[in-house]
């Protein structure tokens, strides 16, 4: 009986935790939830582990583009100064190079001044210096006047020496020589590019058997080499080319120099000395990014037109053709002035025989704060031709550059002031250089970085002499270099201030890392200072805030390219370093040519401001092909 009954209990028992289960279909299911929470879990714990990898992954990457740019950069510099010092090497052999130094000694107004010897200044990045051109020493007149003496030379000699020494020595460097005769029907100027657009500026000038071209430029938003070349580059191959004269290092007036080069291998390059210091930077950067380009597209995108090698070679044909003195190319006479524009910017003068042809190059009548206005020699005046630039042609009527840069002065202090960063993309050859010591001056107190190439640039600006003939000094306690791949810990490190970055129109460069970073801050503001193509990056974001704001397109250092939101202010200002029409009409009265060929400009502007010339008297001709013996007094 008890064993039934244990029996039963035992049943009932089973029985009852047979009632309290679930029905196997549901302990099915849930078996099947647990397994497959695990293995959500599991794949969140994966997702999250992928998603760090590929932020670490676009971080090194990131890293490593600053790290392979910055190598770049280094090698461009180390190039540079391997080629100067080549060149410097080459200039101590020459007695013709050694006695123009010394008679320049005796006559420039650098003798004033102490050889620039500070070394690298607070803020200032270190450099394989590509450039520095030492000062002219200074000389010691007594000690020449007493080494007279000594010589034995009469009185009245050693009394004058400090005039007719130099005297000879110039006359040593450039012998005097009867003028060329050039007929009439055997000068010719023609405009191979840059004519009636901005960009490929590049002149042929024939004079007897003496053919010269004036600029080879490059222009921009080129997919292939034809389109990168001024568009009539092939009229300078017709024949031997006896030089090659470069205005100034802007990339639209000498960027295509070495592609000419490697046609014409033997041709010598005139120039500045201080463009001769800024064009080896300028030349193997280019080189570097078209080959970049290149790489990109798998070789099916823009063709590299020269390389590092050409580059070197031409850093060999350059020629430094001082301000003022004259140089014999063939049948015709160079000689250069002051342009203003930028740093070592030069308008040139054709002297063929009787004729005088000027080609102005980018000018600009007012001063800025790292170099004066245009000088005009009076060798320059009643030429028979004056090849203008019109880049402003149409500008009479705008806000005055002075009160420009007091709105942006008051833009970036009211946003520094609240705590916030500015970023402005700025052209790494003058812009960058002419708004950071604007800022510096202005604004003392807030801290200005140079990002990209503008800090390379900057480095050899700080190489030159300013409007006060002493060396600028650009880089300091509050204006600093980013270092080398230190773009992205200065995102994280500047909490309020002013950063210039290239490229100037977000093509590429830290500009557009910084941007990336800085349009989604509502406390923020990008400031544009430089012209912008409406197709560029920087002529969308302009036309993007003057329609209310909204998403923004920017590229990433993958090619690819990324949306951010535009919070930040978005403002431009008029900041050019190119004469307004007004100017450009002073300018011409100035010269006084018999006529004027407008260039660099666009058709509407340049047909407003020849109209106004006319008015006042002053002939012009149609943009493109020039003699004496075909001027009119008409464009048409």
């Amino acid at each position: 009986m008890l064993d039934d009954a244990r029996k039963a209990t035992r049943r009932a028992s089973r029985e009852a935790e047979r009632a309290s289960r679930a029905p196997a279909e549901e302990r099915y299911k849930e078996r099947e939830a647990r397994r497959l929470a695990k293995v959500r879990d599991a794949r969140d714990r994966a997702q999250a582990q992928a998603t760090t990898a590929a932020q670490e992954a676009v971080a090194l990457r990131a890293q490593l583009a600053e790290t392979v740019d910055e190598l770049h950069s280094a090698i461009i510099r180390a190039d540079a100064a391997e080629a100067r010092l080549s060149a410097i090497r080459v200039d101590a052999t020459d007695p013709v190079k050694a006695a123009a130094t010394l008679a320049a000694a005796f006559t420039s107004p650098n003798s004033d001044f102490p050889n620039d010897s500070r070394g690298i200044g607070p803020g200032e990045p270190a450099r394989i210096d590509p450039g520095r051109t030492a000062l002219l020493p200074r000389i010691d007149l007594d000690r020449v006047t007493a080494a007279a003496k000594s010589a034995g030379l009469s009185n009245e000699l050693t009394a004058s020496v400090a005039t007719w020494l130099p005297t000879l020595l110039n006359a040593y460097v450039v012998p005097p020589r009867r003028p060329a005769t050039v007929r009439d029907h055997d000068l010719r100027v023609e405009v191979l590019g840059g004519g009636t657009q901005i960009g490929g500026s590049c002149v042929l000038v024939t004079a007897g058997n003496t053919r010269l071209l004036v600029d080879a430029g490059t222009r921009p938003g080129a997919l292939t080499p034809s389109q990168l070349a001024p568009p009539a580059i092939d009229r300078a191959y017709d024949g031997r080319l006896d030089g090659i004269v470069i205005t100034h290092a802007h990339n639209d007036h000498a960027g295509w120099v070495p592609s000419v080069l490697i046609r014409r291998p033997d041709t010598p390059v005139f120039a500045t000395d201080a463009t001769a210091a800024l064009l080896p930077i300028m030349w193997f950067d280019s080189a570097k990014v078209l080959a970049r380009r290149n790489r990109e597209t798998d070789g099916t995108g823009l063709a590299a037109p020269y390389g590092r090698e050409d580059v070197q070679h031409a850093l060999t044909r350059l020629r430094v053709l001082p301000f003022g003195q004259r140089a014999r190319v063939g049948d015709v006479d160079l000689e250069l002035f002051p342009a203003g524009h930028i740093v070592g910017a030069a308008s040139v003068i054709v002297h063929a025989g009787e004729r005088r042809v000027v080609i102005s190059g980018d000018v600009s009548r007012h001063a800025q704060r790292t170099v004066s206005g245009i000088k005009v020699p009076a060798s320059a005046g009643g030429a028979d031709l004056l090849l203008l630039e019109s880049t402003y042609a149409g500008s009479h009527n705008s806000t005055s550059r002075t009160k420009e840069v007091a709105r942006l002065v008051g833009d970036i202090a009211a946003v520094t002031s609240a705590g916030g960063r500015v970023l402005i993309p700025a052209f790494a050859l003058g812009r960058a250089q002419e708004v950071a010591l604007t800022i510096a001056t202005a604004l003392p107190e807030v801290e200005v970085l140079i990002d990209g190439l503008a800090r390379s640039v900057t480095s050899i600006y700080e190489q030159q002499l300013g409007p006060d003939r002493a060396p600028m000094r650009i880089f300091g306690e509050r204006v600093r270099a980013v270092p080398p791949g230190g773009t992205r810990d200065a995102l994280a490190d500047l909490r309020s201030g002013v950063v210039i970055a290239t490229s100037g129109m977000l093509t590429a460069g830290p500009a557009v890392t910084w941007a990336r970073k800085l349009l989604p801050d509502a406390s923020a503001a990008l400031m544009v200072v430089g012209y912008q193509d409406a197709d560029s990056p920087g002529g969308r974001l302009l036309a993007l805030a003057k329609h209310g704001g909204g998403e923004f397109e920017l590229p990433t250092l993958e090619g690819e390219f990324v949306r951010v939101p535009v919070e930040a202010q978005v403002a431009q200002y008029g900041l050019g370093a190119h004469a307004t029409a007004n100017e450009l009409v002073t300018i011409a009265a100035e010269i006084g040519a018999r006529e004027v060929m407008l260039v660099h400009g666009e058709p509407q502007g340049q047909a407003m401001l020849a109209e106004r010339l006319e008015s006042r008297g002053q002939a012009t001709t149609k943009t493109g092909e020039w003699s004496p013996h075909s001027r009119s007094t008409t464009r048409a």
